[in-house]
């Protein structure tokens, strides 16, 4: 089952983060740079790689990336071009999203098209509307699709028995089954503990791509709270919990911890018996969440996102 790219400079990373939110949890895989080359890895084969065997490649144009003469971006565009030329046209594949009012570069495609003459998205105009399209144009590809069970299984034995490189793959595909089977989720929860740090971050991801379905999975998310103290590892953990949602609400606690340290909400949390309803120790938790955002390194992007976790928890909109 196969990714979808997206390409963007860094000064739009907050807008692209909420793109790649809101197409994961419809069930779709994204490929972004920040969460995809893990170290050790050759970057720009990694990308190529990406941007090969991605289903889709999704540009995100903007004034910030029009003001750069030279950026990352542009490569990756030019590469996704050279690869659009050996594709049919008859399928979408290059997706242009306009993130501001901005203009598409003009690039030749063929002697024919140019990459203006493909029809793009205007996210700033409508963004539920722009979300909903992107998605529908995606999940109507059949290379979206879940895949038979027995692909999932020779999946899970890589899990166990293949190099890291196939392992990561693996988990990202078992990540992407809309309806995972019980094994299927054991075996992500197993590679959760593995001793690869790598694959531990690949296999709390993929949890994350799962959702709601992957509750079981809370109690092992909370241990690697507990123990872990990877930055990297913690964030994609927190954002794990929050989309797994109220199905997580065990793992309240843990998120508190993680804010100011395991003493911190003890006498407040004892307060709370299991009768409590979720929402009424979320309320708690999210008011000191709020008003303290420092944690450690890039703690304030942590605290944002252990906010979120919470508001999601306890079935609130939460923050865009």
């Amino acid at each position: 089952m196969s990714h979808v790219f997206i390409s963007y400079v860094h000064e739009n990373s907050g807008i692209v983060d909420r793109i790649a939110r809101a197409l994961s949890d419809n069930g779709i895989t994204v490929w972004v740079d920040r969460r995809n080359i893990f170290p050790g890895m050759l970057w720009k084969d990694a990308i190529k790689r990406a941007i090969r065997e991605g289903a889709f490649f999704i540009a995100c144009f903007s004034a910030e990336a029009e003001r750069q003469e030279r950026s990352y971006m542009r490569e990756e565009i030019a590469f996704a071009i050279d690869e659009l030329r050996l594709r049919s046209l008859d399928k979408s594949w290059f997706i242009p999203v306009l993130i501001n009012e901005t203009s598409i570069p003009s690039m030749r495609i063929s002697n024919v098209y140019d990459l203006t003459d493909i029809h793009f998205v205007k996210l700033y105009e409508n963004w539920d509307s722009a979300i909903q399209l992107l998605i529908q144009v995606i999940k109507s590809d059949d290379r979206i699709r879940d895949e038979h069970d027995r692909l999932s299984w020779m999946r899970m034995i890589q899990l166990t028995t293949d190099p890291i490189g196939e392992r990561l793959r693996a988990i990202q595909a078992l990540g992407n089954t809309k309806k995972p089977t019980k094994e299927a989720l054991e075996a992500l929860i197993q590679a959760c503990r593995d001793d690869n740090i790598l694959i531990k971050i690949a296999a709390v991801e993929a949890l994350g791509c799962v959702g709601k379905e992957a509750s079981n999975a809370v109690g092992a998310l909370c241990e690697l709270l507990r123990e872990s103290r990877f930055p990297r590892l913690q964030y994609v953990v927190v954002d794990t919990l929050g989309r797994i949602g109220p199905g997580a609400s065990g793992a309240i606690p843990a998120l508190a911890a993680l804010r100011h340290g395991p003493e911190y909400y003890t006498s407040s949390l004892d307060s709370f018996d299991e009768t409590q309803p979720v929402a009424s120790v979320a309320a708690f938790l999210e008011q000191q969440v709020y008003e303290d955002l420092v944690v450690f390194g890039e703690r304030n992007d942590l605290g944002d996102l252990i906010e979120t976790a919470i508001e999601r928890i306890s079935m609130k909109k939460g923050r865009p």
